[in-house]
């Protein structure tokens, strides 16, 4: 039986038997960099080996899934369950995790996520960091098409509050947009369009996101996603991550956004014991403008790691970025490490607000 001293546990959807592997090699530098504070982590497939009766999992693995501990035994389970958990979800199965009463620690704490996954509440805390914007009242496209504060802008972004991986996004003239009907369920936000297709001067060439990472409080580094072929607008489905920038190298507006969004994050439960990514733009307004914005943060970011260049991995990015890619995925692992190994050894208690199950269920 493997002793867990100091537990360290990552919370993981169901993974196939075609995934173990591709699942081993994202998370082995992780693994190599707790080993060096003398932690070996566990993993648990939180949707099914949790039980909220016992408040207690009864399944945990090593990286390449196989079993720490035996069925017969609980002392592993014990320590297991009052552990320090780094959260990569949130299914129904482990909202019990979620409501002030368990054992665990979560590292992302719910009311932090629940702040930074609502595009609304990060624009309302940090306007002067975003481009020309309006929180629609309602779903008619007039109330944007309209708006005197967007009267300058003849390209318009309309997206909603709360969504991932461009889903719902409109970009398009007023003519455009016109027709254009809003489903009633949720709420949206209207921007005036930003060209990126620009890049960066002396970092990136065409369109992108510079994508800050913060861990555990710090920026580590920043690396650009880069649109495929087929875009016109924004990143899809066929983006790809690119130039890797040291924070210091970026223009100092971008500088100050990426820290002035890090700080507001840090004041929000949880005291920065997060992982972030902080997404910037750089590029010209709808008034002929050129400079930095910010996009949006995203609380439970793709990790960055060696299965980014791997062999296996049909998407793998070779050539010129691949080792600023390895960089980053190596600075990755290492932060998060020593976030995770502090929080551990200290007993530091990560959840220091519950959510209601009315929060949880939205």
């Amino acid at each position: 039986m493997t002793h867990l001293e100091a537990p360290v546990g990552v919370l993981a959807p169901p993974v196939t038997e075609e995934h173990y592997l591709r699942f081993g090699i994202r998370y082995a530098g992780l693994v190599a960099s707790l080993d060096d504070y003398g932690i070996t982590p566990f993993f648990t497939h939180s949707h099914t080996s949790y039980d909220p009766e016992l408040d207690q999992f009864t399944g945990i693995y090593d990286v390449d899934h196989q079993p720490l501990v035996d069925e017969a035994s609980g002392e592993a389970y014990e320590a297991a369950s009052t552990g320090v958990l780094r959260d990569l979800t949130m299914a129904p199965a482990t909202k019990p995790l979620y409501d002030g009463t368990s054992r665990s620690r979560l590292v992302h704490a719910p009311e932090a996520n629940q702040t930074i996954r609502d595009k609304g509440k990060v624009y309302t805390a940090l306007r002067e960091l975003h481009p020309v914007t309006l929180l629609l009242e309602s779903t008619s496209i007039a109330e944007a098409l309209d708006a005197e504060v967007l009267a300058h802008s003849p390209l318009l972004v309309i997206k909603p509050t709360i969504g991932s991986v461009s889903n719902g996004i409109h970009i398009g003239t007023r003519e455009e947009l016109a027709t254009l009907q809003l489903p009633p369920e949720a709420r949206y936000m209207a921007q005036e369009f930003i060209k990126t297709s620009d890049g960066i001067p002396n970092i990136v060439e065409g369109m992108h996101n510079m994508r800050g990472i913060s861990i555990g409080g710090k920026l580590i580094g920043a690396i650009a996603r880069m649109a495929g072929t087929s875009h016109q607008h924004m990143l899809k489905d066929d983006d790809f991550y690119g130039h890797f920038a040291e924070i210091d190298t970026l223009p100092e507006d971008m500088q100050r956004i990426l820290r002035a969004a890090q700080a507001w994050t840090k004041t929000l439960p949880g005291d920065g014991n997060n992982v972030l990514a902080i997404d910037c733009m750089y590029g010209t307004n709808q008034r002929g403008e050129r400079r930095s914005y910010l996009g949006e943060i995203n609380y439970r970011p793709l990790r960055i790691s060696g299965w980014n260049t791997h062999e296996m991995n049909p998407k793998r990015v070779e050539g010129g970025y691949a080792g600023g890619i390895q960089e980053i995925a190596k600075r990755w692992d290492r932060a998060e490490a020593a976030m995770l190994a502090g929080l551990a050894r200290a007993g530091a208690t990560l959840l220091p607000h519950a959510l209601s199950k009315e929060q949880m269920l939205h």
